[in-house]
């Protein structure tokens, strides 16, 4: 799975996550105050852009630009699903590209 997702958060956005194939076990958390996630982030009301791909149980993910992981294992996630998005509050989501690379070499 390749995906690309812009987020917009407020100061009122609380820790909206990713869900990885639909499960809470794989989700990432764009929680503005982790301190891995901070030097990265955009200023409220300004874009973020989550580009990942997860190959098997691998992902790497950069954010805005800077990675943020790069083939880490993520436990329990299934072979196959959705991305789903869960806000926690007022967030904005747009440009969500999903690509399926079970047959790909990116």
């Amino acid at each position: 799975m390749g995906f690309i997702v812009d987020i917009r958060l407020t100061a009122d956005s609380g820790r909206p996550r990713i869900l990885l194939r639909g499960s809470d076990s794989a989700s990432i958390a764009l929680d503005p105050s982790d301190p891995l996630l901070v030097p990265h982030l955009a200023s409220a009301r300004r874009w973020n852009r989550l580009q990942g791909t997860l190959r098997g149980d691998r992902l790497t993910m950069p954010l805005n630009g800077h990675e943020l992981f790069r083939d880490i294992l993520v436990s329990g996630v299934p072979e196959r699903g959705p991305l789903e998005l869960s806000p926690q509050g007022p967030v904005e989501f747009a440009n969500i590209y999903v690509r399926d690379l079970t047959n790909s070499r990116d």
